[in-house]
């Protein structure tokens, strides 16, 4: 896969729209929609399409629409990873991590919708509250915010932005 494509895959799967991701890249929509047609030819790269879109979108019926597949296949493919951590291309069972580094540089808008709709938060935080022994909570200086649209949770600390993975707290 050329450079091009590997940028569609990776804003795709970070949660960008295909309208901006056509923009991003400087290709037609129709160039976007017809790589994502490919791709998904292929039930591994289906899989990994689904997962990783899910994770910064998590909505089903927006996912089926994008990849032309039925909302009871999105269902399908992410009852197959029941209790699964997924990291940026890699997934791996029984292990469970609440929090996962992002490609992100901004605190006022949205990593997963793009929304605008932000509150920074403080250490009173619900991931401060529930996950005190995760080392990534304890003691941690960092910015946080919060998007007031689709409940996303992230932060700054140690030069790295990191998104809480809500699927993942008790």
């Amino acid at each position: 896969m050329d450079d091009v494509n590997n940028k569609i895959v990776n804003f795709y799967t970070e949660g960008m729209s295909l309208a901006r991701i056509s923009r991003r890249t400087k290709t037609s929509l129709d160039y976007v929609k017809n790589l994502l047609e490919e791709l998904k030819e292929d039930e591994d790269k289906l899989n990994f399409l689904v997962l990783e879109r899910f994770l910064t979108l998590p909505n089903k019926r927006e996912i089926s629409k994008e990849l032309d597949i039925t909302v009871y296949r999105v269902n399908e493919i992410l009852g197959d990873y029941k209790n699964v951590k997924i990291e940026r291309g890699q997934v791996t069972k029984d292990e469970k991590e609440s929090v996962k580094e992002i490609q992100w540089d901004d605190l006022d808008v949205c990593p997963s919708c793009l929304g605008e709709k932000v509150n920074r938060l403080s250490d009173t935080s619900y991931i401060y509250k529930k996950n005190r022994d995760n080392p990534m909570c304890d003691n941690r200086k960092s910015e946080d915010s919060y998007c007031m649209d689709c409940g996303t949770e992230w932060f700054f600390k140690d030069g790295k932005m990191y998104k809480v993975i809500w699927e993942y707290i008790k």
